[in-house]
């Protein structure tokens, strides 16, 4: 499934790396949907920490730039729309 669907195979490794790790330990549904998320989200957090690092980034002005694209790009397609 992880290797057809084309949103999840850039994702598939963490994934892999989570099943192998935490999921012989769940006990519950609830359980693995929380060790889940806060896997996914230091997994995040860690990525960024990285590229900010490595791009030598200010951290928060990216984060503010990242939380920011969602409701540019919808200004960005909106002018552009009206232009045309």
């Amino acid at each position: 499934m992880l290797g057809s669907e084309a949103r999840l195979r850039s994702k598939r490794d963490l994934i892999e790396e989570f099943i192998e790790s935490y999921m012989p330990q769940m006990r519950s549904v609830d359980e693995t949907r929380d060790t889940f998320n806060d896997y996914w989200e230091r997994k995040r957090s860690e990525a960024f920490e990285r590229i900010c690092r490595e791009e030598d980034l200010d951290a928060e002005a990216f984060s503010a730039l990242i939380e920011a694209y969602p409701s540019m790009s919808r200004w960005v397609i909106s002018a552009t729309l009206r232009l045309l």
